[in-house]
């Protein structure tokens, strides 16, 4: 496993039947050196940004089995690699999700 950032945690509302739910997820994102890290974390505000549109656009709700996970991944990836162009992002790990 190459070198990892990890992004503090998204905290975000959904409402489903009137109601709002509470979602947390935390990312990791590895790279494959220590300047590919150093890349993202000099624009961890852009990555956060991008990542916080793309929850805006799916329901957590909708979220909760390894297919999922999987595609959340991707579309984490495909937003933010092209911020870092030169440093290839290996991985894109979900460490928490949690709905209430």
């Amino acid at each position: 496993m190459g070198p990892v950032l990890r992004l503090d945690p998204f905290l975000f509302t959904e409402w489903e039947d009137n109601r709002e739910r509470l979602n947390t997820v935390t990312f990791e994102l590895e790279v494959s050196d220590d300047q590919g890290r150093d890349a993202l974390k000099s624009r961890t505000s852009e990555i956060r940004s991008e990542i916080l549109k793309l929850l805006a656009d799916i329901p957590p709700s909708t979220i909760g089995d390894a297919e999922s996970y999987e595609a959340l991944k991707t579309q984490v990836q495909k937003r933010i690699q092209p911020l870092v162009p030169s440093h290839p992002i290996r991985r894109v790990l979900i460490t928490e999700f949690l709905s209430e």
